[in-house]
């Protein structure tokens, strides 16, 4: 892989950071968060359907799938999974796609960068997991670095229902 930019001037490190507790055990948070078969019931907006059309699951595997609003519209999207260190730590990079799993532009934005960095890290604490999330630009230009720090507050907004669903499912899962 080419070499991050981390940096967006004056030695500041860029990026989104989401940290959230859920009442699992660490290893079945791990699971349900890595693995496709668990992703389609909780990744995304709620009312949306995610559908995996492939799925490789090691490092430099990808998983393409689509996702469904309730009207209708077809989001196609590309993760990549860079480093998977069980029950600590998972990284890949998303992109949005075609039906064929080639990275396009955002939708709503051609300044979006087209691939995002995350980092997943886990901690057990008691009978609680620490998931910490940093999210950033991923080979981005500074213009893409500058549009995706814009949006932080929309980023946090969006995962923040995205770990509703997760921890509705995870509760599912312990039924």
């Amino acid at each position: 892989m080419r070499k991050l930019m981390g940096k967006t001037g004056k030695g500041k490190v860029h990026g989104i950071t989401v940290k959230r507790s859920f009442q699992v055990p660490l290893a079945l948070l791990f699971e349900v968060i890595t693995k496709p078969e668990h992703m389609q019931h909780w990744k995304g907006p709620r009312g949306f359907v995610m559908t995996i059309v492939s799925e490789d699951v090691r490092p430099g595997g990808k998983v393409h799938y689509s996702q469904s609003s309730p009207e209708g519209q077809i989001m196609w999207s590309l993760l990549e999974y860079v480093e998977i260190v069980p029950n600590e730590k998972f990284v890949y990079t998303n992109a949005f796609s075609d039906e064929e799993g080639n990275t396009l532009r955002a939708p709503f934005s051609q300044m979006w960068p087209l691939r995002i960095l995350n980092t997943l890290t886990f901690r057990e604490d008691g009978d609680m997991t620490e998931l910490t999330m940093h999210g950033k630009a991923f080979e981005a230009t500074k213009a893409e670095i500058q549009f995706f720090e814009s949006f932080k507050e929309n980023v946090k907004v969006g995962f923040s229902g995205t770990f509703e669903l997760l921890d509705e499912y995870l509760a599912k899962l312990q039924e």
